[in-house]
């Protein structure tokens, strides 16, 4: 399909769409989103090409009390006429004055609590084009084998800096498929500036994958954010070694009309140490454009356009509608 086509088999949808949580009684906690439109995709490749494309991320949680045991469930997935995977993430959680211990397959630190959410454009479509260049190993294990990736995470503080830490094994039991396991670190900090930069969010993260044949793979990823009013300001850097090696730069801008309308704008390069020798590892500009509007019920439409400098990634643009819980 395009850039990275592996990444279109591996792709899940993450929490990219800001997310109204919805809370039931006796602790019952809902949270995500559910999206369902049209994609039209053009390609010098391929041509042109109309799917209809329905994509979620849901966390479904029980915490009868804020402290002692409760149960996650995220699910993540797409489907329509592209193709369908879904991957999910139950655990066993303990919360104490400490922090929150979660045992079974929970979301790496990587992909959920620590970085800023991004989607090229607010683009579904584009989401998955581009899924590996923000999202964890363990993630891309989730979708990619029948086998769920087990593990442990730890959500605390230090003062005011959120800190995680969180472990995989990534234990595919296909003849010749590669094995590991994935250990991930994140930081992330909240700082009321009482300027015109509003409120920055600092984050950053660090996974390394140790697999079984002695190779190893790292990816680094550093947030910047800042939020005043109507207007979101963004930058997100990631050098990985995980899928493949690169080094990716994004730019992002969010600004809402009179609290319903959302207008997104990204622009982001990619570059390989390897450009000069695969002409599909090539450096190129990537970039998107998004509009949004909520509805009653937390329900919205959305537009998008995404498009690329390099010769495999045609534009894109979609319709969606969702729902936020």
């Amino acid at each position: 399909m395009k850039i990275i086509h592996f990444v279109t088999g591996l792709a899940l949808i993450s929490a990219t769409t800001a997310k109204a949580e919805t809370r039931f009684q006796n602790g019952v906690t809902l949270d995500g989103y559910i999206e369902l439109g049209q994609v039209h995709t053009l390609n010098s490749n391929n041509g042109d090409h109309n799917q209809s494309l329905l994509r979620a991320d849901i966390d479904l949680s029980y915490r009868p009390t804020p402290t002692g045991y409760g149960i996650t469930l995220g699910i993540d997935g797409y489907g329509g006429s592209i193709e369908q995977e879904v991957a999910v993430h139950p655990a066993l959680e303990y919360s104490t004055s400490l922090g929150t211990v979660s045992l079974g397959a929970p979301r790496s630190v990587v992909d959920r609590g620590y970085l800023p959410s991004f989607t090229l454009g607010n683009s579904s479509y584009a989401s998955l084009e581009y899924y590996s260049l923000y999202r964890s190993a363990v993630s891309i294990f989730n979708l990619e084998h029948s086998n769920i990736p087990y593990g442990l995470r730890y959500d605390g503080a230090l003062g005011q800096t959120k800190i995680g830490f969180s472990a995989h094994k990534l234990n595919n039991r296909r003849r010749g498929s590669i094995r590991g396991d994935s250990y991930s670190l994140a930081l992330s900090r909240h700082i009321d500036t009482k300027t015109l930069l509003g409120r920055l969010h600092l984050s950053a993260a660090r996974e390394r994958v140790n697999y079984d044949n002695g190779d190893y793979h790292t990816g680094h990823h550093l947030g910047v954010e800042t939020v005043n009013g109507p207007t979101t300001l963004g930058v997100l850097y990631k050098e990985e070694g995980v899928a493949f090696q690169y080094q990716t730069l994004v730019a992002y801008v969010n600004y809402t009309f009179k609290d319903n309308l959302k207008l997104t704008a990204s622009f982001g390069r990619l570059d390989s140490p390897f450009s000069s020798l695969h002409s599909f590892l090539a450096a190129f500009n990537y970039y998107g454009l998004g509009l949004e509007y909520t509805l009653k019920s937390n329900a919205y439409l959305k537009a998008s356009f995404t498009d690329a400098s390099n010769n495999l990634n045609g534009p894109s643009g979609e319709i969606m509608m969702g729902w936020k819980f």
